[in-house]
Formats: structure tokens, C-alpha cells, sequence
């Protein structure tokens, strides 16, 4: 019905000019084309997890400083090249990310540049598409890089209620692994990955990016940066309020293995 008043609405404009219809049909169209490609609201997440770009890295108009991220609304297509240049000398580039395939919907991407390695200052680049859920999601990667973990060492990120949630209730304290994705109930809680530990205050339909950051080089000699979590969105706690808390059984449910996508 709203097609037939617009082509009412233009015959009416077209004869009080003295033009015909059917010019004005040919002369003012938009398109030759009755249907388009579907446009999608894709935002990209970056996060900088590499130490050794001074003052941080420039990408796509952003200044990100190391242990910290931005998002950008920005249209993405397949094929396109992201670049991360040096924020301190914007003539240097410090890596690159080619987008091999975007999914079909309106979509949060999570792109985490970090070393390549603990001897060199190359980068890599790990990426993760966020489903579309109602649930407060948080996506758990790890960029810290180092010697390996020790035989049956293996590191976990702790989320546990903080402690003055609500004093009545016994605190819980969960163990989740890194690269993977898991939902939350609304609350205050509090990550850590052995003696780092950030406030997490989760929102329903918020989806959040906790990723460990830091260098361990074999060489002493050489700068270290000690092991650190990047939390992202921070909320401050104001915005929470007790109607978003929610204290019963587990606070975390597990997404299931085919949540986590990558775009390469």
C-alpha cells in the first residue's frame, strides 16, 4: 500500500508540472534495478594487545593504546585490508588483517592484534563474530605470549560474584578456558587470571571482550610486560542496579562450541 500512494503522489506532481507521468518515472529513478543487496550493521571491536608500537596503534581512524580497544561502525566487506600503523610514526605499518568472509546479519567483530611470538615483534591477529543474543556474552581470549605452560598447568580466567554483592549469599567462583564464549546472568563479578582481577558488571545484550595481554621474553635482558586483562566495555558501577542483579544457581551458561566463528 505504501508503493501505490507514492506513484499517486508522483502522477499528482508530475501533470501539475505539465510533464508526463512516465517521464517523470524514467527521468527521477534512483535505480534501474527493482532489488538491491542487503545492507548489514556490522561494528568491528579492536583490541590492542601488542606492547611494542609505541603510544599505540592508528586503525581505521582510531588511536587504540596498548590494553585497550575501540569499536567503529564501519562497512566492512569481504576482501577488505585492515591496517594497524604506528600511532608514534603513522609511516609505519605494523601489521595487516584481510576480512575473508563476514557473516550475512548485522553483526559485533572482535579483532585482537598481538605478538606474533616472545623473540620477535611480529604481529598475529585473532578474531571472533559475537551471536546474536539478548544474553550478556563474554568472549575470553588469550594474547599473552610466553613460555609455555607447564604439563597440566593450563591457564583458566576466574569469574567469581564480588564480594559485596549481596553479603547474605555464599560467593560463587567458576573457572572458564580462554578461546571460547560463554553467557551470564546480569551482575557484579570480578575476572582474574592469577593475580590480575577486573571488575566485569554484566548487562543484559551487552557483549564483552576480556583478553589476557603481556610478553614473557626468554631473554632477561629484554623489556617484559607483566600479565595483564583487558576488560571491554567498562561500565562504571552507578549503572548497575539491583534489579540486574541476580543471585541463584550458576551465574554462567556455557555457549555452545559452534558459537565461536572466525573471520580467517
Amino acid at each position: 500500500m505504501k508503493l501505490s500512494i507514492a506513484n499517486v503522489a508522483f502522477a499528482a506532481t508530475s501533470l501539475a508540472s505539465g510533464a508526463s507521468a512516465l517521464d517523470l518515472h524514467i527521468g527521477k529513478q534512483k535505480s534501474q534495478y527493482i532489488s538491491t543487496a542487503l545492507e548489514f550493521k556490522q561494528t568491528l571491536r579492536m583490541c590492542n594487545a601488542y606492547p611494542y608500537s609505541a603510544d599505540g596503534v592508528s586503525v581505521l581512524g582510531q588511536h587504540i593504546a596498548y590494553k585497550s580497544c575501540a569499536d567503529v561502525t564501519q562497512s566492512i566487506h569481504s576482501g577488505d585490508q585492515i591496517d594497524f600503523w604506528s600511532a608514534a610514526d603513522k609511516s609505519v605499518l605494523v601489521g595487516s588483517f584481510e576480512v575473508s568472509e563476514l557473516p550475512k546479519n548485522d553483526a559485533l567483530l572482535l579483532l585482537v592484534i598481538q605478538p606474533h611470538d616472545d623473540i620477535s615483534t611480529g604481529v598475529k591477529f585473532q578474531s571472533h563474530i559475537f551471536s546474536n543474543s539478548d544474553d550478556a556474552q563474554v568472549a575470553l581470549l588469550d594474547a599473552y605470549v610466553g613460555p609455555a605452560e607447564p604439563v597440566g598447568g593450563e591457564t583458566f580466567v576466574t569469574i567469581a560474584d564480588k564480594k559485596e554483592t549481596n553479603p547474605k549469599y555464599e560467593s560463587r567462583k567458576e573457572e572458564l578456558k580462554f578461546n571460547t564464549v560463554v553467557a551470564v546472568n546480569p551482575g557484579l563479578y570480578e575476572v582474574g587470571v592469577h593475580k590480575v582481577l577486573k571488575a566485569l558488571f554484566a548487562t543484559d545484550g551487552v557483549k564483552y571482550s576480556v583478553v589476557r595481554v603481556g610478553v614473557k621474553a626468554p631473554d632477561a635482558e629484554k623489556i617484559q610486560y607483566p600479565e595483564d586483562l583487558i576488560v571491554f566495555p567498562e561500565q562504571k558501577k552507578s549503572m548497575m542496579t539491583t534489579t540486574n542483579m541476580v543471585i541463584g544457581a550458576s551465574a554462567l551458561a556455557a555457549v555452545a562450541a559452534a558459537a565461536w566463528y572466525f573471520l580467517l
